[in-house]
């Protein structure tokens, strides 16, 4: 009863309204109001008395345009009496020539609003420039599914729920750019074009209206920059800010879809996702591959007629994703192609980044960080790449999504190969590395990978028949460089392992830097036992502990077959004990293990050797376990640590626990605890620099100087060594002396480090709340 009283109520107000204002149409009137929207309709700034009774009506927005303080009514009145012949537009999601071009309404037939209300329910046209009703329904699938008015959902629920009803605009953005608002709270975008779009503020991060106006003023007139960009700007492919102007090469992009039976929702945030680049120059080619779903072609032609920049092909049949990614391919006439999957996205400043690192560095291929969401475009995780690692791209295809690369380099590869589908993107990467170094990471998350029910991205047994591809690729490539080499499983989906043959075994002295000669002894007796190497001797170094201290004496004698003793006055420091060998040992080559190592497991220095005998390797360091795992995550650093040993391991451990240590991949510090070095190397490097480093950045310092040389370092997952409890290192623990060698290894490679190390990626800190300046300051020093 209750209910109908209030409606009573507010039609006699109206009324009254309508009666002052002299309306030709009581009837008329009462007939453009919808009522539900009316009694649910909660505004932010408005008197309950202004309310909007119509989703298209904003009572706000018309004041604040069109009516001076002397006007004392309600606006729908003046709308509805005087607004509507003048061409007053009745708020911001509506524009007369747009609704007239989507519906069958003409101005000759009076008032739009009673129009659209008898319509809606049958269809959704579009209303104006500011609303697009299909964005706004494929961000809120349930809209379309329930048929519920789009504007009305928005402005009763979305615009609170912080939904935007173009792509162009971000409320959380532009609320955060603001003071608290409560008109603003309940609708971000109306508040921006009522109050803020005349002031050229950002209605997102890339978006410049400034800019904009000032760039095309000649063609702007009396539009705002944000209006004359959806209508004309964007197919014109103009800059919507001066960092994409300033591109210097600025390369066309053409990006490679292949569709078959694709989620139809998914493929048209797919597309749209590319439509919404703020990097112009941009072509989509997609090639549907003989799909069966009904409608899909119907959909993709409707996207090929909005856009010039779309090209279609159809294959008669269903060909495989190779073929269908190169038939696309076939379509583009850009610089560059990258490749995308039919239901995933990138984000809207992913082809400008692409762009402009092409532009900066001249690369030939660039790839980027990705995250992993859900259906409803939910993030559930995110994979942090590191700079381009050829070793790690070996173990398993870790590139992936997005890529990019150089349409003359892709025919050079002709494409991809179909008896690799599954894992086409795989061996293109492979065949790719052999033709170019210039291969850049972003280091940016540019690309949503949806995850499904038949995806590899959620789902590792859904095909396993990509497995199988990737190591068939693999293998091709190992053959076309004939390498002696075959490819392993490794237990997991997707990851491979190329284990490489000793043929004629070089020999290989291994040190350990030894303070307990006794305990030792008597385990690197047994580790030497079960080293399957025959062409190999243990070498325990100790200083000499005679009572003439400075007298030069040198003593080694043989504890057991192939173990022996080194004591000698010059061991002062591990690195002057090494340095003391390397210059009269005449081995092929030397391992330096942790003396707290008490077990191996086979083939660990077969595989060392095999990994140090790869052309352009300098050092190869494999991996050292505890009896309990293997010890603490270096993936985040503790900045609250000040000890030079914890800094040392996670220079040593950060890019190796990040990119999984169970994947043989390039990396920039060996630690000591594990690894081989050629002779022929060391020398050529000068061996250790034990005057400022007598024993832990020794090592680090030797890994720099040796990639000064082009000598890379390399880490093995399968040379295993175990401790049975976690000891960083085994030196003397002189804390000052150890803080001198950390403060002066940070100011030798000031510059080295200041760059960050290549192979680990720094955004994995901001979701552990380290800011980039922070890290920088404990990672270089002061």
């Amino acid at each position: 009863m209750g209910g109908w009283l209030d409606r009573i109520k507010k039609n006699i107000r109206l009324i009254r309204q309508i009666v002052r204002n002299r309306s030709y149409c009581l009837l008329f009137y009462l007939s453009s109001i919808d009522d539900d929207f009316y009694k649910r309709y909660e505004p932010g700034a408005e008197n309950n008395f202004e309310r909007s009774p119509h989703p298209l009506f904003d009572s706000i927005y018309y004041r604040n345009r069109y009516l001076d303080n002397s006007y004392q009514g309600h606006p729908f009145c003046h709308y509805m009496a005087v607004g509507f012949a003048k061409g007053y537009k009745p708020g911001p999601f509506f524009d007369y020539d747009i609704y007239e071009s989507n519906t069958d309404w003409r101005r000759e037939h009076g008032n739009p609003l009673k129009h659209y209300l008898d319509h809606r329910k049958s269809s959704w046209p579009r209303t104006g420039i500011f609303f697009d009703i299909d964005w706004y329904q494929e961000q809120n699938p349930a809209v379309r599914k329930l048929t519920i008015d789009p504007v009305k959902n928005y402005r009763i629920h979305g615009a609170r729920n912080g939904v935007s009803p173009t792509p162009l605009f971000d409320p959380e953005f532009y609320l955060s750019s603001i003071p608290k608002n409560p008109h603003a709270a309940a609708d971000p975008f109306s508040h921006y074009l009522i109050y803020s779009i005349l002031q050229d503020k950002q209605p997102n991060r890339w978006f410049d209206p400034a800019y904009y106006r000032r760039r095309y003023s000649r063609e702007i007139g009396n539009m705002s920059p944000l209006e004359h960009y959806l209508r004309d700007g964007f197919s014109k492919e103009y800059y919507p800010a001066a960092r994409v102007e300033n591109v210097i090469t600025r390369p066309r992009i053409s990006v490679i879809v292949p569709v078959y039976n694709a989620d139809p929702n998914f493929l048209t945030c797919c597309i749209r996702s590319v439509l919404a680049q703020q990097y112009p120059h941009w072509q989509l080619c997609l090639a549907d591959d003989g799909s069966t779903r009904e409608g899909l072609r119907e959909q993709l032609d409707k996207w090929a007629a909005l856009d010039c920049r779309i090209k279609v092909c159809y294959n008669n049949k269903n060909l495989g994703i190779s073929a269908a990614s190169n038939a696309a391919a076939a379509l583009a006439d850009g610089d560059f192609l990258g490749f995308l999957d039919n239901d995933d996205e990138l984000t809207p400043d992913c082809l400008y980044y692409i762009a402009e690192t092409i532009s900066r560095e001249s690369a030939d291929v660039v790839y980027t960080d990705e995250d992993l969401i859900e259906g409803d475009g939910s993030r559930l995780s995110v994979f942090y790449k590191p700079g381009f690692n050829k070793v790690l791209l070996e173990t398993h295809n870790y590139i992936t999504h997005f890529v990019v690369v150089a349409r003359a380099l892709f025919a050079r590869c002709n494409g991809f190969r179909s008896e690799f589908d599954g894992a086409q993107d795989f061996d293109l990467m492979l065949r790719i590395s052999d033709f170019t170094d210039r291969i850049v990471h972003v280091p940016r998350i540019l690309y949503h990978w949806r995850a499904t029910h038949t995806s590899t991205s959620i789902n590792h047994s859904q095909k396993s028949y990509a497995h199988e591809a990737g190591k068939k690729a693999l293998a091709a490539y190992i053959e076309k460089n004939k390498r002696e080499a075959r490819v392993e499983d490794t237990g997991l989906n997707y990851y491979y392992r190329i284990k490489r043959e000793v043929v004629a075994e070089p020999a290989v002295t291994v040190l350990v830097w030894s303070r307990d000669l006794h305990r030792d002894g008597e385990h690197f007796k047994r580790i030497r036992e079960k080293t399957d190497y025959a062409k190999c001797e243990f070498l325990l170094l100790t200083p000499y502990a005679g009572e003439e201290k400075n007298a030069v004496e040198k003593r080694r004698a043989e504890i057991s077959e192939g173990v022996y003793v080194e004591q000698n006055s010059y061991f002062t420091s591990k690195a002057r004990a090494c340095n003391t060998v390397i210059a009269t040992c005449d081995c092929d080559y030397l391992v330096f293990l942790d003396s707290s190592v008490t077990a191996v497991e086979n083939g660990w220095l077969r595989e060392l050797v095999s990994q140090a005998g790869s052309q352009g390797v300098g050092i190869v360091c494999g991996r050292f376990s505890f009896s309990d795992g293997d010890g603490i995550s270096y993936t985040v650093p503790d900045l609250d640590s000040a000890s030079p040993e914890y800094y040392y391991s996670f220079l040593t451990s950060c890019s190796r626990h990040l990119n999984g240590l169970h994947c043989s991949q390039l990396i920039t510090f060996s630690p000591w605890d594990v690894c081989i070095i050629a002779r022929k190397n060391l020398v050529r490097v000068g061996g250790f620099d034990d005057e400022n480093y007598p024993s832990l950045f020794a090592m680090t310092d030797l890994c720099l100087r040796a990639a000064q040389i082009d000598l890379k370092t390399v880490y093995t997952p399968y040379a295993v060594v175990i401790g049975e409890q976690q000891v960083l290192h085994n030196c003397m623990r002189d804390i000052n002396g150890l803080l001198v060698e950390k403060n002066t290894f940070q100011s030798k490679w000031r510059d080295t480090l200041d760059s960050l190390d290549p192979y680990y990626n720094i955004n994995v800190l901001g979701e552990h709340g380290i800011t980039r300046d922070t890290f920088h300051l404990w990672y270089v020093g002061g």
